[in-house]
Formats: structure tokens, C-alpha cells, sequence
């Protein structure tokens, strides 16, 4: 078992890199109570020098390319929404001055989907809706737990439309800096 510290851009910042949630974990409710708090919290705050969001318990399939989230999937869950709602929103006002120097791409490569490898994909159950939403932004048919992730996909995108160009920005270096405790299993053969 390894420790580290990472942020979240040093998470999810390897072309290879990604995260499964394994089929054997059940269907489950992205709590309101979780996102909300943790956007408005975010965009509360003036310093981003000390945040940190809690622990995730990986099982390394292939060290530095796949990895299952046992613990914190809910975490990783709305990290990844709320940075895809990030991006939608900042990619729907692209003509703006601020945005000249901002690669669209290359965060969607760091975060959701570099090439064909999608960089975080929900237990087997989920996949089609998880990948719709996260990627494509569409919707189709909905289970209930999948409401939740919805939901909280909505919160996201009308709390960020009430906030200006810069502030979305500085929201997503915030992101970026937070910190993120990973215990890491690596099984001997």
C-alpha cells in the first residue's frame, strides 16, 4: 500500500492515466449535500493555498495507466462534472479576450477524454450514461441514482452561468490546487 498527496491536476495530468469504477460496486447517489457544499465553498473562497478534499482508495491495475476507485468515487465524481460544466460554460463564451490562450484540449485531454481513452468511466451499469453526460453532454433514459449525477450536473452549470469569465478561471486553478490524499493498493504477484 502507497500513500501520496497529490492535487488534482497531478491526479488525473497523464495522457495514460485513468480511473475505473469496478463492477462489483452498486449504483449510487452523487449527495447534493457533497456538491453543493463543496462548489460553494470553492467559489467562497479567497485562498486556494491549504484547500483539500478528503482521501480516494485506488487498486493499481497497471501502475501509471488504470486504476479502480474502491473509495471516493463520489469525489471523483463530482470533481469530473464540475469541470466538464467548467469547460462547456467557458467553451460557450470562447470569443471572449480572457479566453485567446485557453486550450479547450488540452483540459479536456488532462480530464475527460484524451483520444479515445475516456479518463474516468462509472461501474459497468453506468457507462453509457456517465459517458453521455460527462463527454457528450446529452441525456437519455435515467435510472434514479443517475438523477443524482444529472442534478448535481445541473446545480453546476447554473451556478458557474452566475459567474464571470475570470472568476470560472480562478475557480478551475483553484480545482486544480486542491489537494487530494490517494492510498494506493498495488497487489504483489
Amino acid at each position: 500500500m502507497n500513500y501520496f498527496k497529490y492535487n488534482i491536476l497531478e491526479l488525473f495530468d497523464s495522457s495514460q492515466k485513468s480511473y475505473i469504477i469496478p463492477y462489483y460496486q452498486h449504483g449510487y447517489y452523487l449527495k447534493e449535500e457533497i456538491y453543493t457544499a463543496f462548489i460553494d465553498r470553492l467559489i467562497e473562497c479567497k485562498q486556494d493555498n491549504n484547500a483539500h478534499y478528503g482521501y480516494i482508495l485506488l487498486n493499481t491495475i497497471k501502475k501509471g495507466i488504470l486504476y479502480e476507485i474502491i473509495d471516493g468515487r463520489q469525489r471523483i465524481t463530482a470533481i469530473t462534472i464540475l469541470i466538464k460544466s467548467i469547460l462547456n460554460i467557458l467553451k460557450s463564451r470562447e470569443n471572449e479576450s480572457l479566453l485567446e490562450d485557453f486550450d479547450f484540449q488540452v483540459k479536456e485531454s488532462i480530464y475527460i477524454k484524451n483520444g479515445e481513452k475516456i479518463k474516468f468511466r462509472s461501474i459497468s451499469h453506468d457507462i453509457s450514461f456517465n459517458d453521455s453526460l460527462t463527454i457528450n453532454n446529452k441525456t437519455a433514459n435515467t435510472l434514479p441514482f443517475q438523477k443524482s449525477i444529472l442534478k448535481a450536473k445541473k446545480y453546476f452549470s447554473k451556478k458557474l452561468n452566475k459567474l464571470s469569465t475570470i472568476e470560472i478561471l480562478n475557480l478551475l486553478t483553484k480545482i486544480e490546487k486542491i489537494d487530494i490524499d490517494v492510498i494506493e493498493v498495488v497487489e504483489q504477484n
